[in-house]
């Protein structure tokens, strides 16, 4: 009788390990969803002209114009940077694993928002 309660409890209990993650990861993928496309409505209102001179005033020592930005998009920022003629807004999406970026990537022919990990 003990082992046959035993492997019901272990069933029990794995039946609830799936259930959690299930929950947790799909949880993620809305936040993330819902992360991109805050990113992705800043890419498409703010224009190149207004991210380049926020980012040329913060490498002056002036950080409020990018940090208005930032705040406006309501997903947490980690870095920002040049690469290749553009300037990368990065910002970590919620989700849970927490190992999700999400790039907001300003050209002058316009802007993009890319997710990878970070």
């Amino acid at each position: 009788m003990k082992p046959l309660l035993t492997r019901l409890g272990a069933g029990v209990g794995l039946v609830a390990i799936a259930a959690v993650t299930s929950h947790v990861h799909h949880n993620g993928g809305r936040r993330l969803a819902r992360d991109r496309a805050a990113v992705e409505a800043t890419a498409h209102r703010i224009g190149y002209d207004e991210i380049a001179d926020a980012w040329a005033r913060t490498k002056l020592g002036d950080t409020a114009a990018l940090e208005r930005i930032r705040a406006g998009i309501g997903v947490r920022p980690l870095a920002a940077h040049e690469a290749a003629g553009a300037i990368v807004l990065v910002f970590a999406s919620h989700k849970a694993s927490r190992d999700v970026c999400l790039d907001l990537i300003a050209y002058r022919e316009g802007n993009t928002v890319r997710t990878r990990r970070c």
